[in-house]
């Protein structure tokens, strides 16, 4: 079984991600398979190590794969209380989003996620 996710040691506010494994996908294409995610005092934690738990892999994903069944792709998308940037990450993964908006209602929050996301996507 392969670890989702882990606490690195020398950073408490961020954890290391594999994103396929996260979004229940059997592989990537537009992001990184591997993502570390900075995290702030006020960023909403991942539950990366029980995704069944995290409301992005159990709500979010298996949204945006129904609507990718469909043929919809969401060439532009927006977030509103972004945490970490899974959900954005997931949306450009599974919907080919291109243009993408996040949004938290902690200022230092959306510029993390902003970083996180630039650093997974391909």
């Amino acid at each position: 079984m392969e670890q989702i996710a882990s606490l690195p040691n020398e950073d408490p506010c961020g954890l290391s991600i594999d994103t396929a494994s996260f979004f229940g996908l059997d592989s990537v294409s537009c992001i990184r398979r591997r993502a570390r995610l900075g995290l702030t005092d006020r960023s909403y934690l991942p539950k990366a190590l029980d995704p069944r738990s995290d409301w992005v892999a159990s709500v979010a994903v298996p949204a945006f794969l129904a609507l990718a069944q469909t043929g919809v792709e969401a060439r532009d998308f927006c977030t509103i209380g972004t945490g970490s940037g899974l959900d954005a990450l997931a949306a450009i993964e599974i919907l080919k989003a291109h243009n993408v908006v996040v949004l938290d209602l902690h200022e230092d929050v959306a510029r993390q996620a902003r970083r996180n996301i630039q650093g997974a996507v391909n």
